[in-house]
């Protein structure tokens, strides 16, 4: 079963190493560890049907940002921070999120932070719809160059 979620007035940040002080345990930076407790406490609040789900997932998240005080984010690290927040929330362990996405739907001064996250059981034909078929590369001319690439028949899915 397909959930949807979504978290309004938290700006999404993007994940980031852990500082090394020369004495003592790594820190996390404190926009980030702010992001990830205010994920905790606000997911529940604003959507109140929290379901922890099992076995392997399809995380996707759609997230609009605000990069009013700050640069602009890769969607890679925002959704890493994101993932990591909602472990033991919405999902035992990342490590069984076979499909993670995060789409950036739109980054600037004045957009308002928004984020929607679906999570569903692990389908393979949902991967199937993004991979290249034969007849896509034959039409759009596609030349894989370097390795060796046989794109699934369209039957496969």
């Amino acid at each position: 079963m397909t959930t949807w979620y979504q978290i309004t007035g938290i700006n999404p940040e993007p994940w980031t190493p852990a500082l090394i002080p020369r004495r003592g345990a790594p820190v996390k930076g404190g926009k980030l560890e702010a992001y990830q407790a205010a994920i905790k406490e606000e997911l529940p609040l604003q959507n109140g049907h929290l379901t922890q789900h099992e076995g392997d997932l399809m995380c996707w998240f759609f997230v609009y940002r605000s990069s009013a005080f700050g640069k602009q984010a890769d969607a890679t690290n925002i959704q890493k921070a994101t993932e990591d927040a909602l472990q033991d929330i919405l999902f035992g362990n990342d490590r069984y999120n076979r499909d993670v996405r995060c789409v950036i739907l739109e980054q600037s001064p004045t957009t308002d932070p928004h984020i929607y996250i679906m999570i569903a059981p692990f389908d393979r034909q949902m991967v199937g719809l993004t991979l290249p078929t034969k007849q896509l590369i034959e039409q759009t001319k596609l030349k894989y160059s370097g390795f060796d690439y046989e794109p699934p028949d369209e039957e496969l899915f």
